[in-house]
């Protein structure tokens, strides 16, 4: 690995881990799945960085990538509940120092369709323009437009008309 390489790599990691896991926990509201997914994300980063660093985003390769990944815990997760559920035994929940207003945001989060809540992190977590957000999704721009709406449209439903961009911020 060439000095240039390393720096570049480093340099983009530096740059977009923290807002990485903070996305991911806010998508998934898990900081565990999160900064696997992360971790996981940074690894296939670094094998594939020459290819990825000439993307024109390199950044939505890799929430991409990321948001796959928790995908695939999902998966995971569920079949370790329905097998929780045959053994009637509960799964421990998480612990939290988050204020309320954050608890309540990530379960309403959590509760929403995965590509409204995944819009809606992309958009107003991450602060990605509507071009960056469908490239991250793998969606047209249309469509991002369509599940960030709906999303929206959902938790005001949910949360009340007090909602504001604000309480998506991390």
């Amino acid at each position: 690995m060439d000095d240039g390489f390393r720096e570049s790599f480093d340099a983009f990691a530096r740059r977009n881990h923290a807002r990485l896991v903070g996305s991911l926990r806010l998508y998934c509201g898990d900081l565990d799945i999160a900064q696997e997914a992360a971790a996981d994300t940074m690894v296939k980063l670094l094998v594939d960085w020459d290819r990825v660093a000439a993307k024109e985003s390199p950044e939505a390769w890799m929430f991409r990538v990321a948001f796959n990944l928790v995908k695939s815990s999902y998966r995971r997760r569920s079949a370790e509940n329905r097998a929780f559920g045959r053994l009637n035994v509960e799964p421990s929940a998480e612990e939290s120092a988050d204020v309320v207003t954050s608890m309540v945001v990530r379960q309403a989060l959590a509760a929403l369709p995965r590509r409204q809540a995944q819009a809606i992190v992309c958009r107003y977590f991450l602060d990605l323009d509507v071009i960056e957000s469908a490239q991250v999704m793998g969606v047209t721009p249309g469509s991002l437009k369509v599940y960030t709406s709906r999303g929206v449209s959902r938790l005001r439903r949910m949360l009340g008309a007090e909602l504001t961009e604000e309480s998506f911020r991390g």
